[in-house]
């Protein structure tokens, strides 16, 4: 039960028991320009999805000249003539920094990229997805035994990453998560 003294803003309250001084609370709104912050990087890992499409968050390895997809989302939009690319990223597994490397993923180039789980699981990658709070591990296994830990923002299932540099593409394990064959 929760009880007040006394209205103002020093009274003392009562919850279960305990005593706390209640003080006046000042609400403080700021706003943050992009270039002040390093926004987290993220792609969604996505079960609705039957391929990958590159966003901004990768770097290009390779692209195909004639090999292209047409990319559909919500009601009538489509995206047409993306070429597929192989892309790769860095993301922090259980072993350390790691680069991943996706094939076949249409390229557009903005936003987030969209790994689609049914192609992480074509390429036998264990795909977690499920929160830890209801039970689930949370996380990619790859077929060489990396641990790639997901976040869930909005209720939905992301994985850190960001485009590599050269240094750490030159240095750093890479992991396949899926395959180049069409």
């Amino acid at each position: 039960s929760v009880s007040s003294t006394s209205p103002g803003a020093d009274s003392i309250i009562n919850i279960g028991g305990r005593f706390y001084r209640r003080c006046n609370v000042q609400l403080i709104s700021s706003n943050l320009s992009n270039h002040a912050s390093s926004p987290v990087l993220s792609s969604l890992i996505d079960g609705g999805a039957n391929g990958g499409m590159a966003g901004d968050d990768v770097r290009v390895i390779s692209e195909s000249s004639f090999n292209q997809a047409n990319v559909s989302g919500m009601g009538e939009s489509v995206i047409q003539n993306l070429s597929l690319a192989t892309v790769a990223g860095l993301v922090t597994a259980h072993r350390g920094p790691a680069i991943v490397l996706l094939h076949q993923h249409a390229n557009y180039g903005k936003g987030h990229t969209i790994h689609s789980s049914s192609q992480l699981r074509a390429f036998g990658t264990l795909v977690h997805d499920t929160p830890r709070g209801n039970g689930g591990l949370q996380r990619l296994i790859t077929p060489d035994g990396y641990h790639i830990p997901l976040c869930y923002r909005s209720g939905l299932p992301y994985m850190d990453m960001r485009p590599p540099n050269d240094n750490e593409m030159d240095t750093l394990p890479h992991i396949l998560l899926t395959g180049d064959d069409i």
